[in-house]
Formats: C-alpha cells, structure tokens, sequence
C-alpha cells in the first residue's frame, strides 16, 4: 500500500488535470519516455491514485487503462486485471490479429490453426491451391 505524508499527497494532486466529470484526469508531472506513464517519487502515477481513492491493487493484477491514455489515473478509467488480460486487451499487432475472428478476404470464420499457431481459413486456402493448380496447367 503507498503510503504519503499529507504534503506528499497534495503535491501529487497538484500534477494532475481533472478536466470534466467524463474526461481523464492526465497527469501533468513526469513522465516515462517510451511508455508515456507518469511518475511520482519513483512509483507509477496510475497506481498511486488507485490505492489513495479505491484501495489496495490485488496481489498478481496489473492496473489496465479502459480509457486507453497511459497518462490517466482516473480509477474509473482503471481495472486491475492479469497481466495475460492486460496484454489481450492492448493495442499491439498481436494483441489487434488475436481479437479478429473472421478471415479478412473472405469473412468467413476461421476453420484451423496452422502448426497450432497460425489462423486459417479453409476457403481461401482452398482457392490458393486451386489458383496454383489452374497456373501449372497454364505453364505446363
């Protein structure tokens, strides 16, 4: 559990931007470069709201961003969640592939899993192999 003296919590309060009743309350002090959190005295800005106005984070959570800024710690905004949950819900390439149910060619629904990974869809592998029979024909 953070614990701040009376001072230390007015500072932090001072560093955040609460804008309207709907809107993120952004953090205005320092921030981390590549993943844009903010800080405050070494800790994650995010988390010091949480456990100041909700409680403690339970133990193997992590704190996700609903509001998708990293720089809010509104607690509206913020669901603690497994770290694989976090990591499904985010928005890199594999996380955005891993949400699709429907091949994009064709929007049928995946049939198969290639070597236990890879998603197909037995339609358009189908015309794959028909389009390259079709051309050996052609070649031969």
């Amino acid at each position: 559990m953070i614990s701040l003296s009376v001072a230390q919590r007015e500072e932090f309060w001072a560093l955040v931007d609460k804008g309207g009743e709907d809107d993120c309350w952004l953090w205005t002090g320092l921030r981390m470069k590549k993943e844009k959190y903010g800080k405050f005295r070494g800790k994650l800005a995010h988390r010091i709201a949480y456990e100041l106005l909700v409680g403690e984070i339970p133990k193997g959570l992590t704190l996700d961003h609903l509001c998708r800024v990293r720089h809010c710690v509104k607690p509206r905004h913020l669901e603690p969640v497994t770290r694989g949950e976090n990591v499904r819900r985010g928005e890199s390439p594999s996380s955005i592939h891993r949400r699709k149910s429907a091949c994009p060619s064709c929007h049928q629904p995946y049939d198969y899993f290639l070597r236990g990974v890879k998603r197909r869809c037995r339609r358009c592998d189908q015309d794959r192999q028909n389009a390259r029979r079709q051309e050996r024909r052609i070649c031969a």
